[in-house]
């Protein structure tokens, strides 16, 4: 009788778990980890991996399980990920100077999932809307956090939040940067959208802050790839408008 009433217990547990709405928290999990990863030692934490590899395997399974006729992806996108990927695991097991460890393979494996199922569930505008305004707040709050370390600690570059706070030696600066390079056109975006002059003009102070930030992570490659992006956003804009003419 015990044993039936434990069986009967867990299966009820299990089948309210299997009913919670899964594709929801899906997007959802996404943005918070996000939060977690820029804000916790620059997701530099084996703690961050596992939960990468955890998310990748999550919206994988839903995504199977919910529809199960595949999506097609666009075929150079497919075999540019997966050939990436296998690149990836051969770097790791065959490199001399060991510079992929098992920690890059998974991440690499993981982000190719999670960029797979953004292309087939992730195109909605509401979704990339409160995706950009997360990633907005959160590398605001970084560069906070990063503006007390780089006035309070013996570290001559800005890094953001990519250290760790138990040693003086494990710091990023280069890393931030790159973090920088894909979110700013991100906050860019953002102020643009806005419509109210005085709104706008904040918002534009939030770009130019993010570009300080980038100059004083003093990282070389990162301003030189800073000023291609502008120029390619130059070209863009007047090849734009002058269609229009």
């Amino acid at each position: 009788m015990k044993y039936f009433l434990k069986r009967t217990w867990w299966l009820n547990k299990y089948k309210k778990f299997i009913a919670l709405p899964w594709p929801e928290l899906c997007f959802k999990s996404i943005p918070w980890f996000l939060v977690f990863a820029i804000l916790w030692k620059g997701g530099k934490g084996l703690e961050t991996t596992w939960l990468l590899t955890l998310l990748a395997w999550m919206l994988t399974f839903v995504y199977w399980k919910k529809k199960p006729d595949e999506e097609s992806v666009p075929s150079y996108l497919w075999i540019g990920i997966v050939l990436f990927v296998f690149l990836t695991i051969a770097s790791f097991l065959n490199s001399s100077t060991a510079n992929y460890g098992l920690d890059e393979v998974l991440r690499t494996g993981s982000l190719a999932l999670i960029f797979f199922w953004v292309i087939r569930n992730g195109s909605g505008a509401d979704w990339f809307n409160r995706l950009v305004n997360v990633v907005v707040v959160t590398m605001l709050i970084a560069g906070i956090i990063g503006l007390f370390v780089y006035i309070f600690q013996p570290v001559n570059r800005f890094v953001g939040t990519f250290f760790d706070y138990r040693f003086h030696t494990d710091y990023w600066p280069n890393a931030w940067a790159d973090l920088l390079l894909v979110t700013w056109p991100l906050v860019m975006l953002w102020a643009l959208k806005e419509k109210r002059l005085q709104n706008m003009i904040l918002r534009f102070l939030v770009v130019g802050l993010f570009v300080g930030f980038l100059y004083l992570s003093f990282s070389r490659g990162a301003l030189i790839s800073f000023v291609g992006q502008l120029i390619l956003w130059a070209v863009i804009v007047f090849n734009k408008y002058w269609k229009k003419d």
